[in-house]
């Protein structure tokens, strides 16, 4: 994914977030509004009892809109992008899969905290070979738990998520609260 809409949009709200920060920005992690952009490394498991699949993961690039509720509670939508290569039985091909989740999240209190969040998630994947072009989409619970530090207005996290049974994310995120 060279310069792919997600990432030239992901700048645009890190630029805006970093540069637009005034007093107002400053307020608790645990209330209003935040933006963020996530990197990472996808884990894709696919069952692979009816043919040998080699599966070269490649980054995860994402984006977070939140709305913080109080006494650490949020209400996230994350919107990641997966792409890579992958060998099947000498055959070569390519594919690309996003996931929209929406979860409730919960972050402890002090200046680094633990953070866990739990939600619904839709998965699409399409993926391309020579030999043929397949598409699913499915939706499933999906949850993570991770770390962060809070330097006001920014807050930097490290989680993992189970996006469905076919996916993990491993990611960096950077949020921007306002």
């Amino acid at each position: 994914m060279k310069n792919s809409p997600l990432q030239r949009t992901l700048f645009a709200f890190t630029l805006v977030g970093t540069m637009g920060a005034s007093a107002a920005a400053y307020a608790d992690r645990n209330e209003g509004l935040y933006v963020g952009a996530r990197l990472g490394t996808p884990d894709i498991d696919i069952d692979a009892s009816e043919f040998d699949a080699d599966i070269d993961e490649n980054e995860t690039l994402g984006l977070v809109l939140g709305a913080s509720l109080g006494n650490g509670w949020a209400i996230e939508y994350e919107h990641l992008e997966f792409d890579g290569d992958f060998e099947v039985d000498d055959d070569d091909g390519s594919y690309d899969a996003d996931s929209n989740a929406l979860y409730g999240v919960w972050r402890s209190p002090g200046q680094v905290y633990f953070k866990a969040k739990a939600g619904v998630a839709r998965t699409s994947v399409e993926g391309r070979s020579a030999a043929a072009r397949a598409s699913d989409g499915d939706t499933d619970l999906s949850g993570g738990i991770g770390a962060g530090i809070d330097l006001s207005p920014v807050t930097i996290e490290a989680e993992y998520t189970y996006v469905n049974e076919d996916i993990n994310n491993f990611g960096i995120g950077v949020n921007v609260h306002f």
